[in-house]
């Protein structure tokens, strides 16, 4: 079996004009991402978790084994 490996990667965002520009892509992406999945899931909680009145996960209830 072929093990790949993936390397880390990490932003520097030191307040550079550069970095100011990545960190509102980086942002805007991340934004994106989630309200496409909001419409593609239709805004549900994820399995085993009710949004409470904050709009917070909780868990439906304890695993028990």
């Amino acid at each position: 079996m072929k093990t790949s490996l993936l390397p880390a990667l990490m932003e520097i965002l030191n307040g550079s004009p550069e970095s100011i520009i990545l960190e509102s892509v980086i942002e805007g992406m991340a934004q994106y991402y989630s309200a496409n999945l909001a419409r593609h899931t239709g805004g549900q909680s994820p399995l085993g978790y009710d949004i409470n009145e904050e709009t917070k996960y909780k868990l439906k209830h304890a695993w028990k084994r």
